[in-house]
This record gives structure tokens, C-alpha cells and sequence, in this order.
């Protein structure tokens, strides 16, 4: 696995990923290498959970537009393969749904791993309404097809939200 101390971020000037100390993305300064632009993990649309408080603050989140769960592991390739398509697709969504990073080797957030049973890497779940959808469950690196759908469905979860009434 990667040193504690590192990061993996994907340059949105260049696509590719690098390896960065952690302390570069609590600092103010989030620049990418090239100096261009920033890291798109720094924006609104995809976050790190970073513990269990974070985690259960996103059932209220999820009141507002569906979240989709990455759980992950540094270490992991198809999760390396899948982050940039994720990104790319929380983008061009215009907030229809927001995407959390949640890293499966991180001490503080084992008890999620182990309540949600995750085994497999990656696996993508989404929360809406403060509950796990049922048919939301993709494990392994989805093709871009299958991603697609998966995007269309999270989408269509939106636009039953909002209207106030209870369920």
C-alpha cells in the first residue's frame, strides 16, 4: 500500500494521477503541479469521508440529492480507474448527486466497512433519503456502459426528491 503520509489525486490539466503529500490538500494552496488548475477532488463534487461523525452526517445529505459511495483503497487499481470516471460524471451532473470517497483501510472508518460488509473493491452504493438504495449496488470496476445507466438511475432518484411529502 501507499505510505500514510500520501495521497492519490487526479490532475484535471493533465488526467493523471500523482502521488501527493496529504498535508498539500489541507493547505490553502491546491494547486496541481502543472500550476494550472486545481485537483477537482478539492471541489464540491467528490469529497473523502474522513470518520463516522462524517459518515452519518451524510444521511441528512442525502435528504437533499443522492450521494454515490466509493469505497476504495489506495492500493487498489480498478478503484484508480474508476475515480476519474466518477469525477467526471459528479461534473457534468449539475449537483444532481454528489460523490463520497470512502477509504476502506482508514482506522476511523472501519465500523462502516464492516456494518455495510464491504469485501470487494471498488464497490459504489448510493445513499438518498438517509437510506442505502436497494438496487444500488455495483461491485467491481463498472464498463462505461453500465456506469452510464448507474448515473441515469441516481439521477431519476433526484427528481422524485424535494416535494415535501413523507415516504
Amino acid at each position: 500500500g501507499l505510505p500514510a503520509s500520501l495521497t492519490l489525486r487526479f490532475c484535471p490539466a493533465s488526467s493523471s494521477p500523482h502521488l501527493l503529500p496529504k498535508q498539500h490538500f489541507s493547505a490553502r494552496q491546491k494547486l496541481c503541479l502543472h500550476g494550472s488548475s486545481s485537483y477537482s477532488t478539492s471541489a464540491g463534487a467528490i469529497k473523502d469521508v474522513k470518520d463516522v461523525k462524517d459518515f452519518q452526517a451524510l444521511a441528512e445529505d442525502s435528504k437533499k440529492s443522492p450521494i454515490i459511495l466509493d469505497f476504495y483503497a489506495d492500493w487498489c487499481g480498478p478503484c484508480k480507474q474508476l475515480s476519474p470516471k466518477l469525477e467526471k460524471a459528479a461534473q457534468t451532473s449539475q449537483g444532481a448527486f454528489q460523490v463520497r470517497k470512502v477509504d476502506v483501510e482508514s482506522p476511523a472508518l472501519a465500523p462502516i466497512v464492516q456494518h455495510l460488509k464491504i469485501q470487494s473493491l471498488p464497490t459504489l452504493m448510493v445513499l438518498h433519503d438517509g437510506q442505502i438504495v436497494a438496487n444500488s449496488i455495483i461491485i467491481g470496476l463498472p464498463d462505461d456502459q453500465k456506469l452510464a445507466a448507474y448515473v441515469d438511475m441516481i439521477r431519476g432518484l433526484k427528481k422524485g426528491a424535494g416535494e415535501g411529502e413523507e415516504g
